[in-house]
């Protein structure tokens, strides 16, 4: 996260957002499109899958030991 954002953690982001997420279901009610702007403005990504893609990859990499 502190690579490609200004957070040290996800919690961290979330807790910068304007959302109150205390939950799965939370994070889910958040419209998609906000979410992708929000990602946008505060990350290196253009949206949350490229997020999730980066993050995938990463954890990826990490597992298989490279």
């Amino acid at each position: 996260m502190s690579l490609n954002t200004r957070f040290p953690t996800f919690e961290s982001m979330l807790d910068a957002s304007v959302w109150d997420v205390s939950s799965q279901g939370d994070f889910e009610a958040i419209p998609d499109d906000a979410w992708d702007e929000y990602v946008a403005a505060t990350t290196d990504f253009d949206d949350w899958g490229d997020l999730l893609a980066a993050a995938a990859q990463e954890w990826t990499v990490r597992q298989l030991g490279f």
